[in-house]
């Protein structure tokens, strides 16, 4: 049998264990993509506002349809809680979202998720399906 040295031997096993815990990581997110969850979200609604923020929703008022936004930066994941001049600003790193949620400026480099959307019928809050 062959005598590896104490430093080859603390390479091979920190390789091995870096290897291991990658493919665990790999199956739990992989895995966690396809365990999608469809929640509806009752939230209330002002027809009077242009742009209303929520924890994790941005509810944009055009022409009384209101749309979903999610308001996670999709750079980051900051939450976005400002709108300025007609554009949604992150806080974190300045990325600006369009009213619709398209990128404006970055670093995002995609837009922000929308999410189905209805006014209740007693029109003082919407309904969100994420």
């Amino acid at each position: 049998m062959k005598n590896i040295s104490r430093r080859s031997f603390i390479k091979w096993v920190t390789l091995s264990t870096g290897v291991f815990f990658t493919v665990i990581w790999d199956k739990m997110v992989s895995r966690q993509g396809m365990i999608k969850i469809h929640k509806k979200i009752i939230l209330p609604y002002n027809s009077n506002k242009k742009v209303t923020f929520y924890h994790n929703f941005i509810v944009v008022n055009q022409k009384n349809r209101p749309e979903a936004l999610s308001s996670h930066c999709t750079h980051l994941g900051c939450i976005i809680n400002r709108e300025e001049n007609g554009v949604l600003v992150c806080p974190c790193h300045g990325s600006e979202f369009s009213l619709t949620g398209k990128v404006v400026r970055g670093p995002a480099d995609k837009p922000l998720p929308h999410y189905p959307a209805s006014i209740t019928p007693n029109k003082k809050e919407i309904l969100i399906e994420s």
